[in-house]
């Protein structure tokens, strides 16, 4: 969280807060927030001023954009995965090219669902067709 508001209070005078060692206690409010919790660290940094025509604010809006880039990229890559994701995934056994099969042969799951035990063991082994017809009655349901 980035906090950019005012420090309300601090429980020791600044001076003393200075002269505070790692671990020691000291205890601190913001203004308008309220989102602290025990443990919570809190850091406080300066803001300065960049040129707009600098080095360093280049470099700092091309690392800000490459980031963006990269978050764009892995989120685009999530959904596509979850648009392609059926139930025929999550059977151990069942690979790539069985499922294939299962599909060209009976063209979607709907009609998967609809055979019985017996029908879906003439294509897969018994263990297999056992958890796909489990699976489809639980996904049914």
């Amino acid at each position: 969280v980035v906090y950019t508001g005012a420090l309300a209070s601090l429980q020791r005078g600044k001076d003393d807060a200075k002269e505070v060692a790692t671990g020691y206690e000291c205890g601190c409010s913001l203004d308008r927030f309220s989102d602290i919790h025990p443990g919570d660290i809190i850091e406080a940094f300066q803001i300065i001023e960049i040129k707009k025509d600098s080095n360093l604010f280049f470099f700092l809006t091309n690392m800000q954009d490459e980031v963006h880039r990269f978050a764009i990229t892995y989120h685009k890559k999530l959904r596509q995965k979850a648009m392609y994701k059926s139930v025929l995934d999550d059977i151990p056994g069942l690979g790539p090219k069985t499922r294939v099969k299962l599909l060209r042969k009976y063209k979607t799951i709907a009609n998967l669902r609809t055979l019985s035990k017996e029908e879906l063991e003439t294509v897969l082994n018994k263990k297999v067709a056992e958890t796909l017809y489990n699976k489809l009655r639980e996904e049914n349901a």
